[in-house]
């Protein structure tokens, strides 16, 4: 039941918080411009290369802290480790901080290709910037306690209330204030600043409350601080090299594409992100539970409860991927109000859409290795991702632009689900050709199922005169999609036949 009620809960937060984050950029486009939309979406591109300080810190806290919860570690251990990782991380995310606010002029200069925006003001955002992710990392630290915890509630509604803050309450500021890119980064640095502040008191708070009783005598546990590390190296490897994986696409464009293209290319991005509302409240829920499972040793239920999440998220990814790879142009003149957009956007967009469905069945085997403390599989997995990823990405990306990029994303992805992540679930799941199996038969159904309709369907579009109708179109369209993908669910079929019994 905690983990049903977990999972929802999580869900609703990522669904607000992505659709809210979606939805006002429209309006970010039409009061500060698409060079301003640029540097915002170089924001969010810092933001993730930030987090290549983290160094498998918070992922250690996290198993560490759900182990502590167990009664599987004693207090003393614990609490050492804790400090530790607190300390490096804070010198780590003070050092950084401090060396691109020195660089933030010749970055504003060399990097970005500005063409209409003061670079006065481009400098003090990017320092700005850079302020706000060093606090928002850290919080990182936080949060991995929180989530240790399994306290997936407060940190859903949390992440509610800061992402209105951040994305819906800026306009109404900026209304008051002044339509600049500049208020616009002044104010995420005050929501920093608050949302930093909470997830500080809120941890020490719980660490309080939950502290186990410790004898004066204990000692660290024989060989755990060895263990530890290697899990952390790995884990910290892992993570690095997955930034390189999932962002070198972005930073290249950054560099190459006049901001206002570069600015395109980030709303077919944010666009396809859509998806990851499906999958980033399943890992954090997901990584404590099975990693307690493991701990229990109920390897049974683990391997039960990692095949059921598995096909849950496939139905709902495969119905959000089809429903936008066949009505692209239709979602983004809606979304933006701009039919001039969509020749810019739509193939990219599809192109990521697929790319990330594949990406996010391919972070499954993470979660498995996460639970066996064996993540040392994921790290040489990264090291022949990126050594695929980086220089495909640069010839495509300096030959044939973000359309480039994007084939490249979609392409290896694909590559990996067949390759790489039938090779880690043999080595971890008792069924490990059932899962790919089942998981690749909701994705194929799915496909002939949307190709199919939309064929089906085509005649419709010109009678679909007004927003209300295409969206009305679309969740039709969505909704028949989802059911289609949910009859590949043996609970769902049996649901069926009940409901069908109880009928008659």
């Amino acid at each position: 039941m905690a983990l049903k009620l977990n999972l929802a809960v999580n869900y609703l937060s990522q669904i607000y918080s992505g659709l809210i984050g979606i939805l006002v950029m429209p309006m970010y486009l039409a009061y500060l411009g698409g060079e301003a939309y640029g540097l915002i979406a170089f924001f969010t591109l810092m933001q993730s290369w930030f987090y290549l300080l983290d160094v498998g810190l918070s992922q250690t806290l996290v198993r560490e802290t759900v182990r502590y919860k167990s009664g599987q570690l004693n207090t003393y251990s614990y609490q050492k480790l804790y400090r530790t990782i607190h300390w490096i991380f804070l010198g780590l995310s003070i050092t950084a901080v401090s060396l691109l606010l020195l660089m933030s002029q010749q970055i504003a200069f060399s990097w970005l290709k500005i063409s209409t925006l003061v670079l006065d003001d481009v400098i003090s955002c990017l320092q700005i910037m850079f302020v706000s992710i060093g606090l928002r990392c850290l919080g990182g630290i936080y949060r991995g306690v929180l989530q240790g915890f399994e306290k997936i509630v407060w940190i859903s509604s949390f992440n509610i209330i800061i992402n209105t803050l951040r994305f819906v309450v800026v306009l109404p500021v900026m209304y008051f204030t002044e339509y600049s890119i500049l208020v616009f980064f002044q104010y995420q640095l005050l929501i920093a600043i608050l949302e930093f502040t909470v997830l500080l008191f809120a941890h020490l708070r719980l660490l309080k409350i939950t502290e186990i009783i410790s004898d004066k005598h204990q000692v660290i546990e024989a060989g755990y601080l060895e263990t530890v590390l290697k899990f952390m190296l790995f884990s910290g490897a892992s993570s690095m090299l997955w930034v390189f994986v999932s962002q070198s696409d972005k930073m290249l464009l950054s560099g190459i594409l006049p901001l206002i293209e570069y600015s395109y290319f980030s709303i077919a991005v944010l666009l396809a992100s859509v998806i990851y509302m499906v999958s980033t409240p399943v890992s954090n829920v997901i990584l404590p539970r099975l990693t307690a499972l493991y701990a229990e040793q109920q390897l049974n239920k683990l391997n039960q409860t990692y095949l059921q999440i598995a096909q849950f998220v496939t139905v709902l990814v495969s119905a959000i991927t089809m429903t936008v790879f066949w009505n692209a142009e239709s979602i983004i003149t809606l979304w933006s109000g701009n039919p001039q957009l969509s020749p810019h956007v739509a193939d990219i967009l599809r192109l990521y859409m697929i790319g990330n469905t594949f990406l996010i069945l391919n972070t499954f085997t993470y979660y498995i290795q996460y639970a066996f403390g064996q993540i040392k599989y994921h790290f040489w997995g990264n090291v022949i991702l990126v050594s695929l990823m980086l220089p495909a990405m640069y010839y495509a990306v300096q030959h044939y632009g973000g359309i480039g990029a994007a084939y490249v994303w979609m392409g290896l992805h694909v590559l990996w689900f067949f390759s790489w992540t039938i090779l880690i679930n043999r080595k971890f799941l008792e069924q490990p050709l059932y899962w790919t199996w089942s998981v690749f038969n909701i994705l194929l159904g799915s496909f002939v199922f949307s190709y199919l309709l939309y064929h089906a369907t085509a005649w419709l579009q010109p009678l679909l005169v007004n927003k209300l109708m295409h969206l009305v179109q679309l969740m039709v369209f969505g909704g028949l999609v989802l059911l289609c993908a949910l009859c590949f669910l043996e609970v769902f079929r049996k649901k069926i036949k009940i409901w069908l019994k109880l009928g008659h």
